[in-house]
């Protein structure tokens, strides 16, 4: 899943987050990348190694809030 800058401009940073069972942590980390760069300079790349709690959903609510 990836939450990135719009299509019309290229990331200066690209931050990859591995989650596995994150469901607690990922909202938080997640936020706390955005609080430390400009969301239309930053992608995020979170690659979910098949977790087994509802880690997938919160990355699904997490993109479309940022494109929101």
């Amino acid at each position: 899943m990836s939450i990135s800058p719009s299509s019309d401009s290229t990331p200066l940073l690209s931050v990859i987050v591995p989650a596995y069972n994150s469901e607690s942590s990922l909202n938080q980390s997640i936020d706390s990348v955005f609080s430390f760069a400009t969301q239309e300079f930053v992608e995020v790349i979170i690659v979910d190694d098949c977790s087994t709690d509802q880690t997938k959903e919160i990355c699904t609510q997490l993109s479309l809030r940022q494109q929101g």
